[in-house]
């Protein structure tokens, strides 16, 4: 009998079905994929064993967390083995962490090294992937963190000459880490070195790779020479790009009310990401201000040949949020929090180091991020300690920007 709202299916239909199915149940029948051009071993099909690979594991800890997953210390109930198991966060439908993880597979199947991290076994559980590493006891950050002054010669040259050993491994074999740190190299007890974590790892497979000497990284421009006049241009472009995305909005009837908000919660972030590392020059300084008057003209409707004067413009516009108060706000409230960290942490040794000659090194910009901040405030990493006091001096610290008249 035919239920109401049921299709009507010929059995032809489901003959094609049948050999679709088989023809698919013969493709992956040996549980293998081609990517990037090798025979990759699939994971293994979802089945109630699968399943219950973790049932082999007791947790004893939680290692660490990372943006994709998490890593526990586990011990393997058959054998007594200790072992690491990372649990990405997200289930494996999700197509980022499907591929990071397919990657990082198959490059620790295809390479093996003494300071490679040996890949173990791979399982599901719950539609969540689960990586089964060999255990290391710690890792090289964590030696940083005990040793504040450099770690002791010896140690260094056993970690960094190991680190280059199996980097070197990967390089003869086409792949590229991409993501050394102090966290992704591990350390047994008894000294050996792992490098991990290769989510970001890439085959060149015969590619050249050309220099580079500067890259795109959390949204702004590293590199090893002074870059800060391509990197306020990049900001400039982006917050007009950010602004003509809006134009039907800016120069259209909305209110000013309005168009003050947007300003503020859509064009002067991006004018001004990352000016917390920022040591700006003077004439840094007078093009992002430039840059927001002309956005205030155009929103009023006014040419620059009008020659309006900059005080006309702001009391027209009531725009309160300042590129330049914005900037020096965001880098005193970041070097207030630097001063506050543990003496410990790296962000404050860096910080206060000065060489032993107290030079710089040739080549290297005029400017330092804090001088601007040792000639308002001499004794600025004291008095960053208290909090009330340091808001305090908030306000000053932004006028001083007042002083470039920009036209």
């Amino acid at each position: 009998m035919k239920l109401p709202g049921e299709l009507d299916v010929e059995p032809s239909s489901f003959k094609v079905w049948k050999n679709v199915g088989s023809c698919m149940e013969k493709w992956f029948g040996d549980k293998r994929l081609w990517l990037f051009g090798n025979n990759l071993p699939l994971l293994p099909r979802r089945s109630r064993a699968s399943s219950r690979a973790m049932e082999r594991y007791e947790k004893l800890a939680k290692l660490g967390e990372g943006s994709y997953g998490l890593v526990y210390k586990c011990r393997n109930r058959d054998t007594g083995e200790i072992v690491a198991v990372k649990k990405f966060v997200e289930n494996e439908d999700d197509p980022l962490i499907r591929k990071i993880a397919l990657r990082e597979i198959r490059m620790l199947k295809n390479l093996k090294h003494p300071n490679l991290v040996n890949l173990i076994e791979v399982f599901r559980r719950k539609r969540k992937l689960h990586l089964v590493f060999e255990y290391c006891d710690h890792t090289v950050l964590h030696e940083l963190e005990q040793h504040p002054a450099g770690c002791p010669e010896l140690l260094s040259k056993q970690i960094i000459w190991q680190t280059l050993q199996g980097v070197a491994y990967c390089h003869r074999h086409n792949c590229i880490h991409r993501d050394v740190k102090p966290e992704n190299i591990l350390l047994t007890a008894d000294g050996v070195v792992k490098l991990c974590d290769f989510g970001f790892a890439r085959m060149i497979n015969g590619q050249e790779i050309g220099y580079v000497d500067e890259y795109i990284y959390l949204g702004q421009i590293a590199s090893f020479e002074n870059r800060q006049d391509k990197e306020v241009e990049r900001r400039i472009t982006n917050a007009w790009k950010s602004f003509w995305s809006m134009k039907d909005l800016m120069k259209g009837t909305l209110p000013l009310t309005l168009k003050r908000q947007l300003i503020d919660m859509c064009i002067l972030p991006v004018l001004t990401y990352g000016s917390q590392t920022w040591s700006l020059t003077e004439h840094q300084k007078s093009k992002l201000k430039v840059c927001q008057r002309a956005m205030e003209r155009t929103i009023l409707g006014v040419r620059r040949i009008d020659r309006i004067r900059n005080t006309t413009l702001r009391s027209s516009t009531r725009i309160t949020a300042d590129v330049g108060a914005q900037t020096a706000k965001l880098k005193w409230a970041w070097a207030g929090h630097v001063c506050r960290m543990h003496p410990d942490r790296w962000a404050r040794i860096v910080t206060e180091w000065v060489p032993s000659d107290g030079r710089r090194r040739r080549g290297r910009p005029r400017r330092r991020w804090r001088d601007d901040l040792d000639r308002f405030l001499p004794q600025w990493p004291k008095e960053a300690r208290d909090r009330e006091r340091w808001s305090f001096y908030k306000e000053a610290f932004a006028q001083q920007w007042d002083t470039i008249q920009a036209t």
